[in-house]
Parts: structure tokens; C-alpha cells; sequence
């Protein structure tokens, strides 16, 4: 029996997941999500609370260097992404320091006063937004929320799907 139409969850939308529920939700291995984060195809942030950050950008000059123009310091609260090249030193170690974060091509953004954070696998979080644009980039279905406890488990009597849109019992 398949039950459509169920009434949708009351439950807030979430504004961010953790690697876990994406690796169920989008039926992946743990390291295919190490892929394609520290490859750059999904973008891992963490969350930053009352950290001076400072963003500028790149003078390149005669010599081939470059050197940083600030352009301005603010105080960082929320989620805020990593550089790919951090999360692969942050999947080889567990534990990592970071002192600058994710920002547009030619620009930079630096833990202000040269300092560090201290960030472990268990802060990288994806946010709702780049969730749903890699899931829309790779046309992965964003129904394929089935329970966790639903995955390849043929003993299974119950599973759901959809939200409990799509509900089976015993197999029918």
C-alpha cells in the first residue's frame, strides 16, 4: 500500500545539514562526499560566532606576487564557507587550523590579526541553499528523503519515502 498526499511535516526547514543526513538522504558513501567536498562540487561551511574577519582582495605585482588590500573588517556570526583545499587536510587530519575562509576569485577572507581557528570534521555543515543547488546541478531527486532506517535492510516491514508521502508495509 503507497499512501499519497499525506500531510506534510510541521517541522521548521532546516538551514543547514550535516554530512551524515546528506550521505543518507542522497544515498552516497562517506567518501564519495569527501569528493566532492574537498573536490570543490559542494561547498563545506562552519559556523562562526563573534570572529573578526577581514575581506579584500589581490594586487599582483611586477614580480608575479601578490600582495592583500584590505578592504574591510567585520565581525562574523553564522555559517561560512571553507576553502576545498582546507576540507581535504580537514578529511586526511580530523582536526585542522584554518586562518582564511571561502571567497570570490581574486578577493580574500583572513581570521583577522593572523590568528586561527580550530575546526574538526564534525563542524562541516552544508547549507540549505548549497544543498539545493548541487542537488538541482547533479538532478538528484530531492524526494529521496527515506528514513535512514529504510536503507537496504530487506527485513524491513515498514518504510517510507517523500515525507511519508510513499508509505509501504510488508512489501506493498
Amino acid at each position: 500500500i503507497i499512501y499519497k498526499n499525506a500531510k506534510q511535516s510541521m517541522l521548521p526547514q532546516k538551514h543547514y545539514y550535516y554530512l551524515c543526513e546528506l550521505v543518507d538522504k542522497w544515498r552516497i558513501t562517506d567518501k564519495d562526499m569527501q569528493y566532492y567536498i574537498e573536490n570543490g562540487l559542494i561547498e563545506g561551511s562552519i559556523w562562526l560566532d563573534n570572529i573578526t574577519l577581514e575581506t579584500g582582495h589581490y594586487q599582483f605585482i611586477n614580480n608575479g606576487d601578490s600582495v592583500e588590500i584590505p578592504q574591510e573588517r567585520v565581525a562574523a556570526y553564522g555559517l561560512y564557507p571553507l576553502l576545498a583545499s582546507d576540507c581535504r587536510k580537514l578529511f586526511k587530519q580530523g582536526t585542522i587550523e584554518i586562518n582564511f575562509l571561502k571567497n570570490s576569485e581574486g578577493h580574500y577572507c583572513k581570521i583577522y590579526h593572523n590568528s586561527t581557528i580550530t575546526t574538526s570534521l564534525d563542524d562541516i555543515v552544508i547549507t540549505i541553499e548549497e544543498c539545493m543547488r548541487f542537488e538541482g546541478q547533479y538532478e538528484i531527486e530531492p524526494s529521496s528523503n527515506t528514513h535512514a532506517a529504510n536503507n537496504n535492510n530487506e527485513n524491513n516491514n515498514f518504510t517510507q519515502a517523500n515525507n511519508f508521502k510513499e508509505v509501504t508495509y510488508q512489501g506493498q
